[in-house]
């Protein structure tokens, strides 16, 4: 189907993309994508539509596992690939400031020329925007080594609701003068504003790995390791790493859980989890490949495995409960099971990949009431008509 433009035509299909969440479990029907090129676009584009009272949802590289970079409805999509622009770095304090729409990878790699380092490394970084890491407070591997990006920030440019640009683009290490305004665009998923420009903190790239290697080893704190040779030989071992979520979710269904809980708690969730569902359904899990009672898996989904890998070292775990088929028992046996699992740890239902879509519901595990009711006080007062990415991190 062809739709006209006042810039010409184009097949309605090509607004899929737009529309469908990274690995398609959520779809929404947005009719309108619009690319801005400044962050002035983006304050026109949302003063317009705050006045109109029309839904806008933010979007970067769509590459979220919780639905939060995706329309619902038909909410407007405002992707901010267009602006990609290096602004400045420092090269003395590390200091980088760009655009929000600059690739993760892409920054990494003009930084590394100047013997710096992105505080943030993440298996999507050839698609992710640094503005969407912000926005939903990403992880990632470098976590341990450099800490969350409420540290790394040191200043964020961002668009309000009602079209308002807010210039805090601070390239200070220090700063103790009031509120921390940025922090309350850090993980906020875009349901407050439009995060458009960056001021984050790169650090030094790390040297002379092979002696802490040796140390490691001598201290008894690893007790297997191996040391790349080459950046061939690094490429590799990360790859491994990265493709994990991928690999277990081909061919098969997958109830993906990222949990944080104390680390000499951490994957007790693993082996809890695959005790509960072998003790209550036996029939529905899978014996080294065989199926136990003959079920078929074409008849009734069961489960093929339990497993869990993620950051030991920051106490985050990604417990995955792969099945051949989405089954209803199965789904109610793991919620809210996991949930209450996690709470009763003082631990969260999401470490780092964000509330979204998928978690609004189940956020009371992990947060006091009269947190969430703070949390919706603020969000009234920035986006009093509701605009910002609807449906997302508060109900």
């Amino acid at each position: 189907m062809a739709t006209k433009t006042l810039g010409g035509t184009y097949d309605i299909t090509e607004l899929t993309k737009y529309n469908e969440s990274w690995q398609g479990e959520y779809t929404g029907k947005s009719q309108l994508v619009i690319f801005p090129k400044s962050t002035q676009n983006v304050s026109d584009a949302l003063k317009y539509c705050n006045t109109n009272k029309i839904a806008v949802v933010p979007q970067g590289g769509n590459s979220g596992v919780q639905g939060g970079a995706v329309p619902v409805y038909d909410e407007v999509v405002i992707n901010l690939s267009k602006m990609n622009n290096i602004r400045s770095l420092d090269k003395d304090s590390g200091a980088l400031v760009c655009d929000a729409g600059c690739i993760l990878e892409q920054l990494d790699n003009h930084v590394n020329e100047f013997g710096l380092t992105m505080p943030i490394d993440l298996g999507a970084k050839g698609s992710c925007h640094i503005g969407g890491n912000i926005s939903t407070n990403a992880g990632g591997i470098r976590y341990v080594r450099y800490g969350s990006l409420h540290g790394s920030v040191l200043g964020l440019e961002a668009v309000l609701p009602d079209g308002t640009i807010i210039n805090n683009l601070s390239t200070l290490r220090k700063d103790s003068t009031g509120y921390d305004i940025k922090q309350l665009f850090i993980g906020a998923e875009g349901t407050l504003g439009i995060v458009t420009g960056v001021s984050i903190l790169t650090a030094k790239k790390p040297s002379k790995l092979q002696k802490f290697l040796e140390e490691s080893f001598n201290l008894e704190i690893v007790s297997d390791g191996v040391l790349a040779q080459d950046i061939t030989q690094q490429n590799k071992l990360w790859m491994i790493r990265e493709s994990i979520i991928e690999s277990i979710s081909k061919g098969n269904k997958v109830y993906k859980y990222d949990l944080s809980a104390p680390i000499s708690k951490l994957y007790d969730v693993v082996n809890d989890v695959n005790d509960r569902l072998e003790k209550l359904i036996p029939g529905l899990i899978s014996k080294g490949g065989e199926i136990i009672n003959q079920m078929e898996p074409a008849d009734v989904g069961y489960v093929k495995s339990v497993n869990g890998f993620g950051h030991i070292g920051d106490g985050n775990v990604h417990l995955n409960v792969v099945v051949s088929k989405y089954n209803q028992e199965i789904e109610e046996l793991l919620e809210p099971y996991i949930f209450e699992w996690v709470q009763s740890l003082n631990g969260s239902i999401s470490a780092e990949h964000g509330v979204g879509i998928v978690k609004p519901a189940v956020l009371k595990y992990s947060k006091e009431p009269e947190v969430l009711k703070l949390m919706k006080m603020v969000k009234d007062k920035l986006d009093p008509h509701a605009i910002m990415n609807p449906y997302k991190v508060l109900m």
